[in-house]
């Protein structure tokens, strides 16, 4: 597994997932369809430009066209996402609208499709590239699924999220949406992680366990003698097995697997072989398997609050409504853009600088456990040495999860001249550990104390500044006045609420909707001091009476529950669900629902009375 396709493959799930589906696309079908099949011309026509027999002709060459060609189909896929909205056409496939999820991994499946042109043409030059022939079919397979694993964890969660929503029962819904619920199904994520996935990854990459004989019992002896618990060593054919490396998987010592390419074991001598084991072994006695998760988990909870205090300032400044303007968008239809463009731009950054940080640091601290384990660096040296040749002569390419492996050599070149350098590096990753633990918790707390609608807040306190400065310049305006009243009502400034709304009756008063407005929030309202039930009935009154549309009527049902008219309540609120369209349905009749519940217990304790 490749993990620069580790960080390309995150950013396509967040792509295929942080984008609602539409409820219509912004194209005709054909002009989306037209548009698609050009654009995936040229990025064919583009890859065979860049893999083109001039261009490359070794392994670091075909990398650094991999990487830019992979951006290029990052690119066109947020295209498709974004512009030519693929999400809503997958949505309208038969069963695929019925799971979000089903939708989103076709749009998953696109970007392996763009990725398809890279590996096709690339598996035709693969003799003058890699050095041996591989079959087109048989070197796309291998790519798929040595980057699935990625994908599996994202697919499970998703599928079980889609699965619960759509069972038609509120608890589990309420469940979900609870504090515990979201605990619940974190930690069965977990499990799935720890139990499930070690033994699938077994199967998706055909591994099968090492025979018997002298170099598994060296090697068994060798992980007893470091006291590692495993479950097997398995031989990964990876890449037909071509690929020099190995690797732990697993969290629990039952669920552990340790496995090895059978050209690491053809390429490698005993001493060199122990070190990479030693390597691996490192990771598991260092626990970086579970620090990985730590640093991806508090992830998302320090980007919740800096995000959320980023957007508040930016918000408070001209400049985004400026751009707004440019836009032709209102503040809120760019923050919908802007939003998830932000997001984009800060898993990419974290990913790249933070998370790569900790992989580098945490390579070389296994690279240090081989060292230690083995008394020097001259077996992992010469180990590294020899991948780097076997790979296709990578020594000095650059590696922003790995350290390059010159850097590597030379590092544990000085740590045979210092070995303080050892304690030293050890002390490095653990005080950064720990400071990153301390912004986690900081972003913790600013989590429980921010408000919890803080972005929309700083929309309308900017609305609302705008409007007063209107109001002073044109005081006779009713619209003015109720648009002020209808923002201090969100911002719960019910006292201000109702002396905007009252403005606007003094300037309009047979105004409708406005007449709504006010006596909803005299008796609705959850701050008790504003309740004025006899002057809510009146303006309801006047409201159902000028329009009785559903939503009027709704609040006239209100006030009536409120001054104990229990049936004239019921009553208006069944007009109300006669009169609401298909979509508001639910509403009135959850609610009608409700009161003649409470109707029917009170009705059944009077009787047992």
């Amino acid at each position: 597994m490749s993990y620069n396709n580790l960080l390309y493959l995150l950013v396509v799930i967040f792509l295929v997932s942080s984008q609602p589906i539409p409820e219509q696309a912004a194209l005709p079908f054909w002009q989306a369809a037209l548009f698609f099949v050009g654009k995936f011309a040229l990025f064919h026509f583009l890859c065979r430009l860049f893999l083109g027999a001039g261009r490359v002709r070794e392994v670091k060459k075909y990398l650094r066209a991999e990487k830019y060609l992979t951006l290029l189909a990052l690119s066109f896929l947020a295209i498709d996402i974004f512009l030519l909205d693929c999400l809503y056409y997958f949505s309208l496939v038969p069963y695929l609208g019925a799971l979000p999820v089903f939708g989103r991994f076709v749009g998953l499946l696109l970007f392996f499709a763009y990725l398809g042109n890279v590996w096709l043409i690339a598996s035709c030059r693969s003799i003058v590239i890699f050095g041996r022939s591989t079959g087109s079919r048989r070197f796309i397979f291998e790519n798929v699924r040595s980057n699935l694993p990625i994908v599996l964890p994202w697919l499970f969660i998703s599928l079980l999220f889609d699965v619960l929503d759509l069972l038609p029962l509120p608890a589990v819904r309420t469940f979900m949406d609870s504090g515990s619920g979201e605990i619940i199904l974190l930690a069965g994520f977990f499990l799935f992680i720890a139990l499930v996935f070690p033994p699938l990854l077994m199967r998706i990459w055909g591994c099968r366990p090492m025979a018997e004989g002298g170099i598994r019992d060296h090697m068994v002896s060798f992980c007893q003698r470091l006291n590692l618990h495993y479950h097997d060593i398995m031989i990964w054919p990876l890449f037909g097995g071509q690929v020099v490396t190995a690797g732990v998987v697993g969290f629990i010592a039952r669920f552990r697997y340790i496995l090895v390419t059978p050209s690491l074991l053809t390429n490698l001598e005993a001493r060199e072989v122990d070190a990479v084991l030693a390597h691996e072994i490192g990771h598991v006695k260092r626990y970086h398997m579970q620090l990985y998760l730590l640093v991806l988990l508090g992830f998302s909870i320090i980007i919740n609050p800096l995000l959320e205090l980023f957007l508040y300032s930016a918000l408070h400044g001209d400049w985004f409504y400026q751009l707004a303007e440019l836009s032709n968008l209102t503040a809120t239809g760019l923050l919908d853009i802007f939003l998830p463009v932000a997001l984009l731009v800060v898993l990419i950054l974290f990913l790249r600088f933070v998370f790569g940080f900790f992989m580098r640091n945490f390579e070389r601290q296994a690279d240090l456990h081989a060292f230690t384990v083995l008394g020097g660096g001259s077996a992992i040296s010469a180990a590294l040495e020899k991948v780097a040749w076997l790979s296709g002569d990578i020594r000095d390419l650059p590696s922003w999860h790995h350290f390059g492996i010159s850097q590597r050599v030379d590092f544990l070149a000085a740590c045979d001249d210092e070995p303080a350098l050892v304690e030293r590096h050890h002390r490095k990753v653990y005080l950064a550990l720990g400071l990153y633990c301390l912004l986690i918790m900081g972003a913790g707390v600013l989590n429980f104390t921010l408000p919890k609608d803080l972005v929309e807040q700083a929309i309308n306190e900017r609305a609302i500044a705008k409007l007063e400065e209107e109001v002073g310049r044109d005081p006779d305006n009713f619209q003015l006045h109720w648009a002020l009243g209808d923002i201090y009502y969100r911002q719960k400034a019910y006292g201000e609420a109702i002396n905007a709304y009252g403005q606007s009756l003094l300037l309009v008063p047979e105004n409708p909707e406005v007449l709504n407005n006010l006596a909803w929030l005299l008796v609705t309202c959850e701050d008790g001091r504003f309740i004025d039930g006899d002057h809510g009935l009146l303006l309801a009154s006047r409201a159902a009476a000028l329009k009785p549309a559903p939503h009027i009527l709704d609040t006239l049902a209100h006030a009536y529950w409120l001054q104990g008219e229990r049936q004239m309540a019921l009553d208006i609120e069944k007009g109300a669900l006669a009169m609401a369209r298909p979509e508001n349905k639910r509403i009135y009749a959850e609610q009608l629902r409700r009161w003649q519940e409470i109707v029917e217990k009170s009705a059944n304790q009077g009787l047992e009375f």
